[in-house]
């Protein structure tokens, strides 16, 4: 039997302005035998002092110092170092409700229930409420959870708005050389390749900080490079399922391809230092034949880039500087 109901796990990095807050909402969870387990990310700042300090007052809270890894490897090494039969994560700039937590864990021991996905809403730094995330409730089998989030349709690839089983995160390796972007839908896949049931609430819990200074909110930025690599990794991921989602990952794959090099070139002064991305698009675009999948539950914005791209990667870029900003 577990030693805590549930595990909540803390990447930071250089967070302390705003890591006490995500420690105070953790805290703030009654009715559970919860531990908080903290992984500084090899931070420069006083997040290792703030979070020491927060472990000597608390006995169920503990501090993981490690050398800079990145939020992929960082995020995953506490989800498995974590002894609580459930595992969560908030971010160390975002916070959760108070209580969020203590109907769900009942909840998914009487129904069984592998992964449980919440809304969120986006704040402000000062945590003004900008708007709500919110799905409809349903339940979704392993192969409808993949497909979902692959397609990111009517759910968030997200790892802080879930709560998962321990025992989906055992046994896996999780040593591809991925820092962020797009890290936390490969997490995802690997857990949701061992799920029976996975459960989608309409209720709000989360609350997701956004900064203008973000990496993730800036979209000439050449972390699209990084979202490439976790692609390339996602993909492989994706070889040992059926058809079907091997085939919808590879358009993800080439609409992500496309989105990216646009983005990317139209940044560089060398228009041909992403030429590597233009040739693995029509790598997947062919291995895959793309061509004739039915684009019916994807985006017609996706299935324009994709199909533009093809005529005319340059065309598709020139497009792309004028029609999105």
């Amino acid at each position: 039997m577990r030693k805590f109901d549930l595990s909540i796990t803390i990447p930071a990095y250089n967070a302390e302005r705003t890591l006490s807050r995500a420690i105070e909402s953790a805290l703030k969870q009654k009715d559970l035998h919860i531990e908080i387990l903290i992984i500084n990310d090899g931070s420069s700042d006083s997040t290792k002092m703030i979070a020491e300090k927060y472990s000597a007052k608390y006995d169920n809270i503990k501090v993981i110092n490690r050398t800079n890894h990145g939020l992929y490897q960082t995020r995953a090494y506490g989800f498995q170092h974590s002894l609580g039969e459930f595992v969560c994560s908030i971010d160390s700039d975002d916070y959760i409700d108070e209580n969020a937590y203590s109907g769900i864990i009942p909840f998914m021991r009487d129904h069984d229930i592998d992964v449980y996905e919440f809304g969120y809403r986006r704040v402000d730094e000062k945590c003004n409420v900008l708007h709500e995330v919110i799905y409809p409730s349903k339940s979704l089998n392993c192969k409808e959870a993949i497909l979902s989030l692959l397609n990111k349709k009517e759910c968030s690839c997200s790892n802080w708005n879930k709560i998962y089983k321990n025992t989906l995160f055992q046994g896996i390796n999780f040593d591809e050389p991925v820092r962020c972007f797009e890290e936390d839908m490969l997490i995802n896949l690997k857990a949701y390749k061992k799920i029976e049931r996975y459960f989608i609430s309409d209720s709000v819990y989360y609350n997701y900080m956004v900064s203008q200074n973000s990496i993730t909110t800036s979209r000439r930025n050449k972390g699209y490079v990084n979202i490439m690599y976790s692609w390339e990794f996602i993909l492989k991921e994706c070889m040992n399922l059926d058809n079907e989602i091997q085939r919808i990952a590879a358009v993800n794959y080439c609409a992500r391809a496309a989105y990216s090099y646009c983005v990317l070139t139209n940044l560089a002064e060398n228009k041909n230092e992403y030429s590597w991305i233009r040739e693995k698009f029509f790598d997947i675009y062919k291995e895959y034949d793309v061509r004739h999948f039915d684009y019916n539950s994807m985006s017609k914005r996706r299935k324009v880039m994709i199909s533009l791209y093809v005529i005319n990667s340059d065309l598709c870029r020139f497009a792309f500087r004028l029609f999105i900003k």
